[in-house]
């Protein structure tokens, strides 16, 4: 996984294993996915403005996201 500039809650965490270990089930191991996070937390709109652009200028084939101020 990326980078992490907070942390995630522990609810986050379990998120997390569960999404890779889906993935792993599916044929996906780790090595032929890159994961990158960012943790916004607090509601905090310019951070989560800052982490979207950082993460699109990667090129990524997938964005996933919860929250719904992380959607908008």
């Amino acid at each position: 996984m990326g980078c992490s500039i907070s942390s995630p809650s522990p609810e986050s965490r379990l998120r997390i294993v569960a999404f890779k270990k889906s993935l792993q089930e599916l044929g996906w191991a780790d090595g032929s996915i890159r994961f990158e996070a960012r943790w916004a937390g607090g509601g905090d709109i310019e951070r989560l403005r800052k982490y979207a652009k950082e993460l699109v200028a990667l090129g990524p084939d997938v964005i996933l996201t919860s929250g719904s101020l992380s959607v908008r």
